[in-house]
């Protein structure tokens, strides 16, 4: 086990050595400080990235989940939302004073006598949700095999991952004992 921790921690110091080098022949420095420069240049041409790059932090705080909690409205804004509602609030009041004045028709007897279709309509309701029902029962296999195949290639991909650790952990030992 302290065999296998110090492997480890050698891998992870000979990483800390490649990326955080000082030297200027270090490739992958040199890549990422071009990368760097590279965007900079291309965001620092584009006024709109600039502009949302200035405003970067104010933006995150609009998109922060307790923005809104932590707003409240003061009375001007809500006296101008109520009055931009206000062509909608009337036509629900309309709406609702229209139904009130149907509801003696709603409730009459000749409305309550009237049959319901016949059977033929329920029993061809019936087959389409049979058919629905079988579809949706397709579908439900179909992902579930789905969801088999995913499976089983992730155990392999797993397995794989762990064989190769397994070699390079395995190359590593044998390149410390060449250098003994």
């Amino acid at each position: 086990m302290e065999e296998c921790l110090k492997v480890l921690s050698d891998r992870l110091t000979s990483l800390e050595n490649r990326v955080g080098s000082t030297d200027p022949d270090n490739k992958f420095v040199s890549d990422l400080a071009e990368m760097k420069s590279a965007i900079k240049g291309l965001a620092d041409s584009r006024d709109r990235v600039k502009m949302i790059l200035k405003r970067a932090d104010e933006l995150q705080e609009y998109v922060s989940p307790g923005f809104l909690e932590d707003q409240a409205l003061d009375v001007s804004a809500q006296r101008e939302y109520v009055l931009m509602m206000e062509n909608n609030i009337h036509s629900m009041t309309d709406d609702l004073s229209s139904v009130q004045d149907l509801s003696p028709v709603l409730d009459s007897d000749s409305i309550r006598k009237l049959q319901v279709k016949g059977p033929d309509t329920m029993r061809s309701l019936a087959m389409k949700q049979l058919k629905q029902l079988v579809s949706v029962e397709g579908v439900s296999n179909e992902v579930a095999d789905l969801i088999k195949v995913y499976n089983k290639l992730a155990k392999e991909t797993s397995s794989y991952l762990l064989q190769i650790s397994n070699i390079v952990m395995s190359l590593e030992g044998q390149e410390s004992n060449d250098d003994d």
